[in-house]
């Protein structure tokens, strides 16, 4: 009966969203032919007179395509899958990612078959009056909804497996939200001596051993097993049992509780992963960084490249030696590479390094000195408005650096990091980060490194925003910078 009515739920949603689609498209048609157009006309003072019948005939093209297609783009994208435990953004990211997909369609619809006159002002504007209906819409049936499974309408009846701690917060979460409209049958234990015993009110009313006639003696709609990891082992055959009586069965996959890896479900080739991530990147968001991280570079290796021939010429002028310092560093993952910069120390700077430890100023591995004996005239200049890394564009376009990222170390660094600290390396490398722009060198190597983690953990397209423009002043007032 249940499925009947989901089914049913799910045709009067694709049926509501084709009536969207129509009215979108009249309003984009009124909108277009009678008032833009009419109004641009009129400003340019000239006479315009739209031949309604013809424009419906081209316009008809998009309706014809694009309704049974933005259909099938929405349940591809699970639009209409069962919305009770979703939330709001969750459902319309299906009907978001439909509507993307149909816009790159229509876009190459009208660069591929320009004989069929598909007007971009008309996609634009049905692709928005259809967004916003869609949210109307929504919004209006999770009220509904919620509403109704709070009065005690339209559950679904719940199994748990499992009686602990683990299964008593699936409980308390189901307790908490009777909007979900799932109702409690019981809970299922390995122990058959526990059958009949209550626990938080609600009463043991299998064991995994007999999961088959307790299914069949309850009305059971949907089993969620919450068990420890001791007994991993069961899952399979709660699971098998689950499947040949042909209900749905949902695990805690949370059995493991790692302090910042966030669980996500992987496909490989078949294989279904359960991943690990310490990042909250993930493809598109590390293609679109990538790509900002070309363009932008790209844009001040030219902007910038009058200076860098000054520079250069002022190195080589001040001191002997070449222009570049270049060094290897530990990168992504600790993949090692070149790292570039101006050269502002003396060629003899690493076979001093020795001498000069007892004056170290930084905690940790790594090594500063607010007047280093061993930086040039010029350097101590490039070196206090960072000019000296500027040569890191070229790193940032190779792709072995971002322009955001904590700082890439040096191998006799990271060798000497506490185990916590090498996740800094699971973030490509950057030319700034949270730590340039909170006092550099004033900053204790510890304090580092929980900034470099808390841009890791944190990590967002406008928090590199953030720290791009707060560099510029940083750079400028050459605070904290030795």
């Amino acid at each position: 009966m249940l499925r009947e009515r989901a089914s049913l739920i799910t045709r009067i949603s694709v049926g509501t969203d084709i009536l969207i689609e129509l009215v979108s498209f009249w309003l984009a048609h009124w909108v277009r032919n009678t008032f833009l157009l009419g109004l641009a006309w009129e400003f340019l003072g000239k006479v315009y007179v739209v031949n309604e019948r013809e424009l419906a005939r081209q316009d008809l093209w998009l309706l014809v395509m694009i309704i049974p297609f933005s259909i099938y783009l929405f349940r591809h994208y699970g639009a209409y899958e069962s919305a009770r435990l979703k939330s709001f953004g969750m459902v319309m990211s299906g009907y978001f990612s439909g509507l993307l997909a149909m816009l790159i369609f229509l876009v190459l619809m009208h660069d591929v078959f320009p004989q069929l006159e598909i007007s971009r002002l008309l996609s634009v504007l049905f692709l928005g009056f259809t967004v916003v209906l869609l949210v109307i819409k929504e919004q209006i049936l999770f009220f509904v909804m919620h509403h109704i499974r709070g009065m005690g309408f339209n559950f679904r009846n719940v199994l748990i497996v499992g009686s602990g701690p683990r299964a008593l917060e699936v409980v308390d979460a189901l307790e908490e939200h009777p909007e979900w409209g799932l109702r409690l049958v019981g809970f299922v234990d390995p122990d058959p001596k526990r059958v009949g015993e209550e626990i938080g009110g609600h009463v043991v009313v299998g064991s995994v051993d007999d999961l088959s006639q307790t299914l069949d003696e309850n009305v059971v709609d949907e089993v969620i097993i919450a068990m420890p990891r001791s007994w991993f082992q069961l899952v399979e055959k709660v699971l098998r049992t689950c499947e040949t009586s042909g209900i749905r069965a949902h695990l805690r996959f949370d059995l493991f509780n790692p302090r910042i890896a966030k669980p996500v479900f992987h496909d490989l080739f078949g294989f279904h992963l359960l991943s690990f991530e310490t990042t909250s990147m993930h493809d598109i968001q590390l293609l679109a960084k990538r790509g900002f991280d070309v363009i932008v570079s790209l844009i001040l290796i030219l902007l910038f490249s009058p200076l860098m021939v000054v520079v250069a010429l002022l190195v080589k002028i001040t001191s002997p030696g070449p222009v570049f310092f270049k060094q290897e560093r530990m990168g992504l993952n600790g993949r090692r590479f070149l790292m570039y910069k101006f050269r502002s120390m003396y060629v003899d700077a690493e076979e001093r390094l020795a001498e000069l430890k007892d004056q170290n100023e930084m905690t940790g591995p790594v090594f500063k000195i607010a007047n280093d004996p061993r930086i040039t005239s010029i350097g101590r200049f490039i070196r206090k408005f960072s000019i000296d890394e500027l040569p890191q564009l070229f790193n940032v376009l190779r792709g072995e650096m971002s322009l955001v990222g904590p700082r890439p170390p040096v191998y006799r660094e990271v060798v000497e990091y506490q185990r916590w600290q090498r996740r800094r390396l699971s973030m490509r490398p950057g030319i700034t980060c949270i730590w340039q722009v909170s006092g550099r060198n004033e900053i204790g190597f510890e304090e580092w490194m929980e900034l470099d983690l808390q841009y890791i953990d944190n990590w967002s397209f406008w928090l590199d925003l953030k720290l791009l423009l707060k560099t510029i002043p940083a750079v400028l007032a050459g605070k904290g910078a030795h």
